[in-house]
């Protein structure tokens, strides 16, 4: 299977995932779009990046494995990134890991403004309280069964 041909494949599981022979070796790379490249990116302190490197930051990928080209099989590539990534076997319908860790930290952001809005309420529930039975406008009563 030639390496556009395995793109495919690979892409219409996950439409980030990128395919192509490595610059520096005889070596297959996997590899995931993730950012923006930048082009002309240099390394910290004004290094050169290696030609794979360089080509990843620019085009903005990460790398998800490298594989020599003689055990490149796209079938077996697939089926390891379905065991260990985020692809559900028994339930084809599943969301990515991306989507259900953006529901999680949207969840959590929730979580923090009720918090802090319930925190709020409850401190000026007690100020008016105070202000209340220090200005006595509030008198106690007795309620039966306490």
């Amino acid at each position: 299977m030639t390496l556009e041909r395995a793109e495919r494949r690979l892409r219409h599981y996950d439409k980030a995932l990128r395919v192509r022979r490595s610059n520096e070796q005889p070596a297959v790379l996997v590899e995931r779009k993730t950012m923006r490249g930048r082009i002309g990116s240099v390394g910290p302190g004004g290094i050169n990046w290696t030609p794979d490197v360089g080509r990843r930051r620019e085009e903005g990928h990460v790398l998800v494995c490298m594989v020599p080209r003689e055990g490149f099989d796209a079938e077996r590539l697939l089926d390891s990134l379905k065991e260990a990534d985020t692809w559900s076997l028994h339930n084809t319908s599943a969301d990515p890991l991306w989507r259900r860790a953006e529901r999680e930290d949207d969840a959590h952001k929730r979580r923090l403004v009720k918090a802090r809005q319930d925190g709020i309420r409850y401190k000026a529930g007690e100020v008016w309280d105070r202000y209340a039975w220090s200005s006595k406008s509030r008198v106690s009563t007795y309620v039966k069964g306490r």
